[in-house]
């Protein structure tokens, strides 16, 4: 499911000796990385900004519930680490993301937003918002939109609804 952290260490080597200007950190649940020694994607970063390379590394999307203040902190103190974070929000809607199954909500969400722009205010903070969710209504669509409008991003990616099968959210009415 995951590498060991020797093996992140030995990859990033490789990397450096091949000439690369960045690497991107990517995974599912990125955030909820988990070691063969219990090590925390914290421990991976604290190892990545210890080693020092000699480029640059971004992390691509992680889970709101996931990006501590302890990252956000670790890369606002980094020379390594981009300020980017691409965080995915996917509706401003309490009850759509319940319906989503999403461990976040608005609150919880507008808390993190504002950390990194206090803590990273020239960041760029990018978002994934999911329109068009069984059951969302025109109501709770305006909810997103509203919260949106509140929140200090860079840039949105938003994309219809696709229903996957076999997914709880195929057999939902609307």
């Amino acid at each position: 499911r995951a590498m060991s952290l020797s093996a992140i260490r030995q990859e990033l080597e490789s990397i450096a000796r091949e000439g690369y200007h960045e690497v991107v950190l990517s995974g599912i649940n990125l955030g909820e990385y988990r070691g063969e020694n219990d090590e925390r994607f914290i421990d991976v970063l604290k190892m990545i900004d210890d080693y020092e390379p000699p480029y640059r590394v971004r992390i691509s999307s992680i889970e709101p519930n996931t990006l501590s203040t302890e990252i956000i902190d670790l890369i606002a103190a980094s020379k390594t680490f981009v300020p980017h974070l691409h965080v995915p929000l996917q509706s401003g809607s309490a009850d759509v993301l319940r319906s989503m199954r999403r461990r976040y909500n608005p609150t919880k969400y507008r808390e993190m937003a504002a950390h990194v722009a206090s803590t990273l205010p020239h960041a760029a903070l990018g978002i994934d918002v999911i329109v068009g969710f069984p059951g969302e209504t025109d109501e709770l669509f305006e909810e997103t939109v509203t919260f949106l409008q509140g929140l200090p991003f860079t840039y949105l990616h938003v994309f219809t609804y696709s229903e996957r099968e076999n997914t709880p959210a195929s057999s939902m009415p609307g």
